[in-house]
């Protein structure tokens, strides 16, 4: 089968997360593109990327330099489309100067962060040709943006059976009061004799002391508690793949559904979740989603024992990474 993709080239930008923009730019060149594959963010250092989520244009000079640099890389490029994900360091000047550099591109945004995260991309949004958001409710809000929620890699939904050594698992960042509901779901694991791994990621020790002065649940934890590297995605598939249910804690100022959601979905495992929202979703099944109170997690024996109910295909099929390229390309059944 020829997919649409043959033979197009691609100016991607996106930010290092866990690896998946390189999981995202090798699935469009098995598709047929051939990418250019550039990190969205101008700046690298930890310390700069959380100054950006107060200080939203503190770096736009930098920013629009970076993109000009690169640009200039491309010059006489004739590209197909260019694929910006979260775009909150992409300036008006910086879509303006893309624009004229390679008119006959389509300029697409995928936002896999909440508008609240990201405000400066709100104005934005109107500059491109086809914008995209995993979050329903920005999308209810803000008609420019196409729903489409996010995707299960293909190393997840391959990954062989293993055998269960844990009841529950969480694999993640810790952000926002995540560190305090995972306390009391390991809290809720030892009272009920459940096996629990974990795997706690901070971006640099200056968070952990920063987190360790300014949030009550990190009072008494020691910095060898989290790891400061990132965990290769083919060993936490694993860690996950020896777990009955997974574990989701979304960001307060999310309602989209996160990569560990659907990942669960390809993987056909139990997931507990804080989002409410998923019960809108068309792969909902109690059988398999727990949600619970972000303030008061209750997970009953019966759903961690009882087996996990396999979706029907072509629910299955929907959040597979090839279906969500062509959608956030605006090539996909939704934008027929």
């Amino acid at each position: 089968m020829t997919d649409r993709l043959t033979g197009k080239n691609v100016l991607f930008f996106a930010p290092p997360f866990f690896g998946y923009d390189r999981v995202i730019a090798g699935k469009m060149e098995e598709m047929g593109a051939h990418v250019r594959h550039y990190d969205a963010l101008a700046v690298t250092s930890a310390w700069a990327r959380a100054l950006l989520k107060v200080l939203p244009h503190v770096f736009d000079r930098r920013a629009d330099a970076y993109y000009q640099r690169i640009i200039a890389q491309n010059a006489g490029q004739q590209f197909h489309y260019i694929f910006i994900i979260k775009g909150n360091m992409v300036t008006p000047a910086t879509l303006g100067r893309l624009r004229a550099a390679f008119p006959g591109a389509k300029l697409c945004l995928h936002l896999y962060d909440g508008l609240g995260n990201v405000p400066a991309v709100r104005d934005r949004i109107g500059l491109y040709d086809y914008a995209t958001s995993f979050d329903r409710q920005d999308c209810a809000r803000d008609g420019r943006l196409h729903f489409r929620p996010l995707f299960y890699a293909d190393h997840f939904a391959a990954q062989p059976p293993a055998e269960i050594q844990y009841d529950l698992a969480f694999c993640g960042t810790i952000h926002s009061d995540r560190y305090d509901v995972l306390r009391a779901i390991e809290a809720q694991c030892r009272e009920k004799g459940w096996r629990y791994a974990s795997f706690y990621y901070l971006q640099s020790r200056f968070i952990y002391w920063f987190y360790r002065a300014t949030k009550g649940s990190f009072r008494g934890t020691r910095r060898s508690d989290f790891s400061y590297e990132k965990k290769p995605q083919a060993e936490i598939a694993a860690l996950e793949s020896a777990a009955r249910a997974i574990i989701d804690i979304q960001h307060p100022k999310q309602t989209g559904l996160t990569m560990r959601t659907i990942e669960m979905l390809g993987m056909g495992k139990k997931l507990v979740t804080t989002n409410p929202d998923i019960v809108s979703y068309d792969f909902y099944n109690p059988a398999n989603i727990c949600v619970v109170e972000r303030k008061d997690v209750r997970i009953e024996e019966s759903f961690i024992r009882t087996p996990y109910a396999s979706p029907p295909r072509e629910i299955y099929e929907k959040y597979s990474l090839r279906r969500w390229v062509l959608d956030v390309l605006g090539e996909g059944e939704q934008a027929e």
